[in-house]
């Protein structure tokens, strides 16, 4: 993603492409495009003035709000979204602005793809999964976070001297309730990329998982059948009594989640190992995981755990933003669960026997832990010797976080395996 230092020629040049690309898809105004295309790329050090950038903004939403246009008005930052390695031309955007402008056409609420968002290095990445808009541009991370939260319903249910902490997105309908379980060192905020759309037809539940989060540790020892009996304890109050479920586990939550269904039998219609561990000799142990000084300042420990994302969680360097950062150093600091451990044995096969639910799986193509094409593929093969018809997919271009890295496709794909029961 990373494209070599434009000059300012360069970025006029790649403007004036981007107008004429818009425009040859979505002809309107007239004149009026062509005019706004060289007023804005036409001058000579566009990629260090402000006013110009500023100008540009309200000049696009002055001639968007005229025409009443507001799909070419997103179309436009869209094809903008396509040249994001050229950073001079994006870095002076306001985008309070264009925050505005979208308010101005009443489209506040407007969702689409190549979003932009601004890292702790004031540099720009794409945004993979769909936010709104607004959120990026006028809330931190913390509140992007705590608003999506503020729109489940938390449930409380025992864990050891204290509760599990559970979230449950969406209203119940004829179709089962998803369970989503997230990984080590997690909590629930390893599934926010998705619990929106996949929660607009059926119940989806996430939770802090028993030591993890917000939630209390299990009593016992560490073992995954102690950290799965809270979880089989709370289905009664969450789903009601004996009511199925689907259920889909990322990482250390496949390997959980494998114990979760082969506990409840035929009450788990579906379970999908998301990057799963617990494979042993197929499971890949990630090497340079750095570990940020206690005296660290917020800037280094960003930086330490934005390449610890790149080398664990997500392939792409993009994809890592605000969001995750904030996220991921949040559930580390709140980690009592040593997983790795547990996700390097054998433990998710073990428990392959004793699943009557559909098995399926799903893993981003460049996981860290997975090996590569060949040895995910040889995971289809161990679910195979149970069911014959299990099937593992790959999506490309993602790593292990594959459902933050390739909300869309990861969804689809979800979806999908959960109607072919």
């Amino acid at each position: 993603m990373r494209g070599r230092r434009s000059s300012s020629k360069d970025i006029a040049d790649t403007g004036k492409e981007i107008f004429e690309q818009v425009h040859t898809e979505y002809t309107f105004g007239g004149n009026h495009f062509y005019s706004l295309r060289d007023s804005v790329f036409g001058h000579a050090e566009l990629s260090g003035d402000d006013q110009v950038f500023g100008n540009f903004i309200d000049n696009v939403r002055r001639q968007f709000v005229e025409l009443f246009v507001i799909d070419q008005f997103l179309d436009f930052f869209v094809a903008l979204a396509e040249y994001a390695e050229h950073r001079l031309l994006l870095r002076n955007l306001d985008w309070r602005a264009l925050c505005h402008a979208f308010t101005d056409l009443e489209a506040t609420d407007v969702c689409f793809c190549g979003l932009f968002h601004r890292t702790v290095s004031d540099k720009l990445f794409l945004n993979t999964y769909r936010v709104n808009l607004w959120k990026s541009v006028l809330m931190s991370p913390k509140e992007i976070v705590e608003k999506l939260l503020q729109s489940a319903k938390l449930i409380h249910t025992p864990s050891g001297d204290g509760d599990m902490v559970w979230q449950a997105w969406g209203e119940p309908t004829q179709r089962p309730p998803l369970l989503l379980l997230h990984g080590g060192f997690g909590s629930w905020t390893h599934w926010l990329a998705n619990v929106e759309a996949l929660s607009q037809d059926r119940l989806v539940v996430t939770c802090d998982m028993p030591g993890l989060g917000d939630s209390a540790s299990a009593p016992g020892e560490l073992a995954p059948d102690i950290i799965a009996a809270p979880i089989i304890a709370g289905l009664d109050q969450v789903f009601g009594k004996d009511v199925p479920f689907d259920l889909a586990g990322f990482s250390f939550g496949g390997l959980i989640g494998s114990r979760v269904a082969a506990a409840v039998g035929n009450r788990c219609r579906t379970f999908i190992a998301v990057g799963a561990s617990g494979f042993e000799g197929l499971h890949v142990r990630v090497l340079g995981i750095e570990v940020p000084a206690k005296d660290a300042s917020d800037d280094e420990k960003n930086t330490i755990h934005r390449s610890n994302l790149n080398i664990l969680l997500l392939w792409d360097e993009a994809n890592i933003d605000d969001v995750a950062i904030y996220t991921h150093r949040k559930n580390v600091a709140r980690s009592r669960v040593r997983s790795r451990p547990m996700s390097l044995g054998n433990h998710l096969v073990d428990a392959l026997p004793r699943i009557s639910a559909k098995m399926a799986g799903i893993w981003g193509v460049h996981d860290a832990t997975a090996g590569g094409r060949e040895q995910i593929m040889e995971r289809q093969d161990v679910f195979r010797r149970f069911q014959p018809d299990a099937e593992v997919k790959i999506i490309e271009d993602a790593g292990h976080w594959v459902m933050y890295e390739r909300p869309e496709e990861f969804n689809a794909m979800l979806l999908a395996m959960l109607d072919n029961v």
